[in-house]
């Protein structure tokens, strides 16, 4: 009898101790619960403080797939036009090849381009990224928690930056990866990686160098993107582009495609649109000289 006595007490005593661990487990638990909560609030207000003072005004918008497609009927339309860079690549100034309607490569023979590293991807036209969109998405929560494709699915913001048409330029796919998120500069290299293409990318100081035909474009394309989404920009790199932006006026193609963006997406780059405003060339040229 007192065996079981005995028995009972201490099955009483380990329920007693169980109950305690439950208790406890359950404490812990809501405490990590609530400093995830917290961690990922702080996350969420810095990207609401980010975009605090980003401008919505664009009216039409359009993901990076659908951007991708309409930017393509844009350049075959306008591809036997007034402006014939819209039948360029944006770093080698390359003629863009058809298959019916879709961009089947460039023609390295007229353009003088040598493939570098990597043919399959050499054969194909991307939409590049001026202002890349690790720049775009990095330190937004989303990214964070997924990389680029969770900011595509879930971040409708980063959606917009990302298929923002004025952004967006086709490239040798070769050249759009060797670029990768690296930044522009002009660290006077000489070029001797893609034939006659004029753009050097250095790897080891993470620069791309563009061609100087091509510095105006790219630099209003980054005061706009950074003006209109609120992105930080260090004071270096800012002078530099406002002084490619002074240095390297628009052209017609550069004004006309600016146009017609503007019809399809709802808005301008006003930076083009200033520069074209005081243009006094032609309005029958055509854009980079070949």
């Amino acid at each position: 009898m007192s065996q079981t006595k005995h028995n009972n007490k201490h099955r009483v005593f380990d329920q007693e101790k169980i109950m305690k661990i439950k208790h406890s487990t359950t404490i812990i638990f809501t405490l990590l619960l609530l400093a995830g909560t917290a961690v990922q609030a702080r996350g969420d207000d810095h990207d609401r403080q980010r975009d605090r003072g980003y401008d919505t005004g664009t009216p039409m918008h359009y993901n990076y797939a659908t951007a991708k497609k309409i930017l393509r009927e844009l350049y075959y339309r306008e591809s036997n036009g007034r402006y014939s860079d819209y039948n360029r690549t944006i770093y080698c100034n390359c003629p863009i090849l058809y298959r019916g309607r879709h961009m089947a490569g460039a023609d390295f023979e007229e353009c003088g381009y040598e493939i570098y590293k990597n043919p399959s991807r050499a054969y194909r036209i991307e939409w590049e990224h001026i202002v890349p969109a690790y720049n775009l998405g990095s330190q937004r929560r989303c990214w964070q928690k997924g990389g680029r494709r969770n900011c595509s699915r879930n971040d409708p913001i980063f959606s917009v930056m990302e298929g923002d048409m004025h952004n967006l330029q086709p490239s040798i796919g070769e050249v759009n990866e060797a670029r990768s998120h690296y930044r522009y500069a002009d660290a006077g290299l000489e070029p001797y990686q893609f034939g006659a293409c004029d753009v050097v990318v250095d790897h080891k100081l993470r620069i791309m160098q563009p061609p100087e035909s091509i510095r105006g474009i790219i630099a209003r394309t980054y005061l706009y993107m950074y003006s209109k989404y609120n992105l930080a920009m260090s004071k270096k790199e800012a002078r530099m582009y406002e002084i490619w932006d002074k240095s390297y006026p628009p052209t017609g193609w550069e004004c006309h495609r600016n146009r017609e963006i503007e019809k399809i997406q709802g808005n301008d780059n006003p930076f083009i649109t200033r520069a074209c405003s005081g243009r006094s060339r032609s309005p029958r040229e055509h854009g980079r000289s070949h």
